[in-house]
């Protein structure tokens, strides 16, 4: 599953981040029909899992959907295996009302009692016993429920509806714990088990689910009664339906086996799947081929859901956010194409990594989503080679390494102890910092021992469960015991090694580096010290200038010890050293002396090469240990460079001079300097792209402009984006789509009380998600506090879908003119809000705080959330998360505020 990921810059979407964590968890209250619980206080319900004594079979599910109905009914049936003689059985359950239960054992039948627990926690709430009066024997055994479920037209998991241009639909999101929600279930990924699905619907709306329709029968009462065929062993999560008035667009047979392609769209909607429809065949087939083994399932469905964000791998029903699969005719920009491609490659992965083979427990989601995020990569390189893929891989690299800093951020596989836990598995540490782990390790033992060890997993464990020792120990019988401690030091530990790197060239001896070891820490941390890596290291050096000269110049060892020294096989002392060859080791490195000017001044660094590098510098600025007023010297220079990457870099170097750095009385300062070393080329790139420009050009555009428009206020561009903006309004082709947010946001910001009562009028009758969502976020960029408290008002009327005028309050808190006000207004306002929004959002507004820089709101904000982040879905790390952000940011004030000021007043 591909979700938003925690890390700077990159708001890509598996789940759709548990995904965003989050309110108050409610009560349980069990249905009148379910038997109390007091008659029964001595039934001790498991604390997490499910206690594995009675374990699944088989699922045979009946459910009746009609998608503007608010229930569903459901039947269940569970072929059995029990361990041992017992009285209970335990399944999950969540928002379920039990109508009856038979148990069929040993040839008789009994009524079982569904009996909630007694005392409920937060792990134990979703919890549901069926009791028995005659012991149950060990063996097979057979569990029917007939009960009524919601239909959520608020919520985005489970089994929810919703409505598109008049149309209701109803989707499921299972994952991580949330089938439980459609049926009662063992709801682990660990019981993984066939299921055979038969859906009533209305005659005129189309039913989908994991695997084809093997009968449609009409049914009286205008229904129809769709028996799907029996699924392979699945686990709970991956089961996937929907049921509405879909378009389907026939993508043809693609792979070694033909495997059928359709694309699922809401109605009216189907010229929007050409791009999906022609790029999957190819996706697939590349997949295909490195994996060795053809596509596991009988059809690939792959369906756009209007407001998820992100997606999700269910096997032969992948959904997809539907901006993300269904692009409108003449908008088919090259931004669009490759979040499709990069989408589609990660949840195609999943169909052999997560689905074929699935993790046994979610410690190890890593198995699911580091592989899917690494590989996405690799494919979709292998299938668009202009794009520069490897760029982005070093590019997201250092991203991870910024998130991966902080005392609360956990390790890769981390255990699970909690709900809070499982919801926390789906965050940046495991899709981007687990990725670019893998993509180093492939890189140290080489491409083909690590594919080898990729197929020899998968084969060995296919339709079953795997941990990552099942992984390791395949990887280990290709590339040598030496393997697993090095891999396990980055699963089993937070944080970023740095490694220290000084060049010895003593005369008589051959070169040397001298090399340290430690974690890398920003200013003002407290991380504990000794922590260590066994830490790949692979090094390039030279004594020319051009890469040509330096074949062969490469060395690797691992650095296991805080110190140590690497030979140099060479007698010459080397001009320059690379010490992350490729780019790819996960680590920061601290070139002593004049090393780090000796390698950029060499021009023998790849393009991903140079991002790395300058990646670490920046990190290094942050961490203290290289000078700010020095590094933003660089920026004149880096201001020149052609490439998107790069640009991004500078921006990043802008970004030190912060609000929080910078006194009001230097912002003028600021806004020369970024307007100098910007400026013309923002008036070059212009608001308007040319035909046939090159994919850089396009893609550093919106990095460009937003730093000269709001940083640089750059009275032009702000003028153009005003014009730009009217015209838009009522012609929804006057600015290019991939930059219609930047100019609206950039009109708004200066904009007055006309255009917002403009921009207010279009949102209540647009009818298109995307430009709704273009609109708000115009709306939510004003900074005059008038128009600013007028928007907030919106997010507590029913004027707006919640879902959409949350973000008119959340985007607040991103701009100091309006931070406070979004505070204010969130305290006195949050229970409203919470009750509003899809259930799992109080850590969401936990986390909006952090833009704050100063200990009044650090300490405001852990009173106001010390006794509500417990009751929220990972809200207690949440908090501590942002305590420990805010101390970060103040110490990096108070040690870069005077060489900011020094730096400025040049300007």
């Amino acid at each position: 599953m591909r979700t938003f990921l925690l890390v700077p810059a990159l708001a890509i979407a598996c789940r759709s981040p548990a995904t965003v964590p989050g309110p108050a968890r409610p009560p349980v209250t069990p249905d009148p029909r379910v038997e109390p619980a007091a008659p029964l206080a001595a039934l001790v319900p498991p604390a997490l899992r499910l206690p594995g004594t009675v374990r699944p079979t088989q699922y045979t599910l009946d459910l009746t959907i009609v998608p503007t109905a608010e229930t569903f009914a459901g039947k269940v049936t569970i072929a059995l295996e029990l361990t041992a003689p017992t009285k209970v059985i335990w399944l999950h359950a969540a928002e379920l009302t039990v109508r009856t239960a038979i148990v069929k054992s040993g040839g008789a039948d009994q009524a079982a009692r569904a009996v909630a627990p007694a005392r409920q926690t937060a792990d134990n709430e979703q919890f549901l016993a069926f009791v028995v009066e005659r012991e149950l024997a060990a063996g097979p055994a057979e569990l029917t429920i007939e009960y009524t479920g919601k239909l959520s037209a608020k919520d985005s998991d489970g089994i929810y509806r919703e409505q598109e241009r008049g149309e209701w639909y109803v989707f499921t999101q299972f994952e991580a714990t949330d089938a439980r929600r459609a049926f009662p279930s063992f709801d682990e990924p660990t019981y993984k088990v066939p299921l055979q699905l038969t859906l009533h619907v209305k005659r005129e709306h189309l039913a989908v689910a994991n695997t084809p329709i093997v009968s449609q029968t009409d049914d009286p009462d205008g229904m129809k009664t769709v028996r799907f065929a029996v699924t392979k062993p699945l686990p709970t999560y991956l089961i996937a339906l929907a049921v509405g008035a879909f378009e389907i667009v026939d993508g043809g047979t693609a792979g070694k086996n033909q495997t059928p392609l359709r694309i699922l769209v809401p109605k009216g909607r189907s010229r929007e799947a050409a791009y999906a429809t022609s790029a999957t065949p190819a996706l697939l087939g590349l997949l295909e081929d490195y994996f060795g083994i053809p596509y596991p399932y009988e059809k690939l469905d792959q369906i756009a859901v209007p407001r998820k964000r992100g997606a999700m791998e269910n096997v032969g029903l992948i959904t997809y956010g539907g901006n993300l699969i269904a692009i409108p005719p003449g908008e088919e920009s090259v931004t669009r194409k490759r979040r499709f491609a990069s989408v589609g490659a990660h949840e195609l992965a999943h169909q052999w990594f997560g689905n074929l083979v699935t993790l046994a427990w979610w410690d190890d989601v890593w198995l699911n989503e580091s592989f899917a995020s690494w590989i996405e990569d690799r494919i979709v390189a292998r299938w668009q080679p202009t794009w520069n893929v490897d760029i982005g891989v070093v590019q997201r690299r250092s991203y991870a390494m910024d998130g991966d800093n902080l005392g609360t951020t956990r390790r890769i596989r981390q255990p699970i102890k909690s709900r809070d836990d499982i919801s926390s598995a789906f965050d940046g540490v495991t899709y981007t910092k687990g990725s670019a782990v893998i993509a180093m390790f492939e890189n140290w033992i080489g491409p083909d021992k690590f594919q080898r060890a990729l197929r020899s997993y998968l084969t060995k464990h296919a339709h079953r469960t795997a941990t990552t020792a099942d992984f390791i120990a395949a990887l280990t019988a290709e590339a040598g015991p030496d393997v697993e401690p090095v891999f396990a030091s980055y699963l089993d530990q937070p944080g970023t090694p740095q490694v220290s790197v000084e060049l010895v060239c003593a005369p008589g001896a051959p070169p040397k580096l001298a090399l340290s070891q430690r974690r890398y820490a920003p200013i003002g941390s407290s991380l504990p010290a000794g922590q260590t890596w066994r830490v790949p290291l692979c090094v390039t050096f030279g004594t020319g200038t051009a890469r040509a000269k330096t074949a062969g110049a490469k060395t690797c060892m691992v650095l296991a010890e805080p110190k140590g020294e690497l030979a140099l096989p060479t007698k010459s002392c080397p001009r320059w050293v690379n010490a992350n060859a490729g780019g790819l080791g996960y680590y920061r490195v601290h070139y002593q002396g004049d090393l780090l000017d000796k390698l950029l001044a060499a021009n023998v660094l790849t393009r991903a090469e140079r991002v790395g590098v300058l990646g670490d510098l920046v990190a290094l600025v942050e961490s203290g240990q290289v000078p700010l007023g020095k590094t933003l010297e660089r920026v004149r220079g880096l201001a020149t460079e052609q490439t998107r990457e790069l640009t991004a870099i500078t921006a990043q170097l802008v970004g030190f001079l912060s609000t929080d750095i910078v006194p009001q009385s230097l912002r003028p300062n600021r806004a020369r300097f970024v307007r100098k070393v910007l400026g013309a080329r923002a008036r070059e790139l212009g608001w308007t792209p040319r035909r046939g420009e090159p994919d850089d050009r396009r893609l550093m555009r919106p990095t460009v402009l937003a730093l000269v428009a709001n940083v640089g206020e750059d009275a032009a561009l702000i003028r153009q984006a005003r014009q730009l903006t009217d015209r838009w309004i009522t012609d929804r082709k006057a600015i290019d789509p991939d930059i219609a947010g930047l100019v609206l946001r950039v009109a708004a910001r200066n904009g007055d009380r006309a255009l917002f009562d403009r921009l207010h009028a279009a949102v209540k009758t647009e009818t298109d998600l995307k430009d709704r969502r273009l609109l708000l976020g115009a709306m939510s960029a004003f900074r005059d506090p008038e128009i600013v408290k007028a928007a907030f008002t919106l997010a507590l009327t029913d004027e707006l879908d919640p879902r959409d005028s949350l973000t008119l309050v959340s985007s607040a808190y991103f701009d100091e003119a309006t931070r406070e006000l979004a505070y204010q207004f969130t305290k006195a306002n949050l229970e409203v809000l919470l009750a509003r929004l899809p259930r799992d959002f109080g850590s969401y507004f936990i986390n909006m705080v952090s833009g704050f820089c100063d200990a009044t709101h650090r300490d405001d904000a852990a009173a106001f959330y010390k006794d509500r982040a417990p009751t929220y879905l990972d809200g207690t790390r949440a908090l501590a998360s942002l305590i420990e952000g805010i101390d970060l940011c103040i110490a990096k004030q108070q040690a870069h505020g005077a060489e900011a000021t020094t730096f400025l007043q040049k300007w």
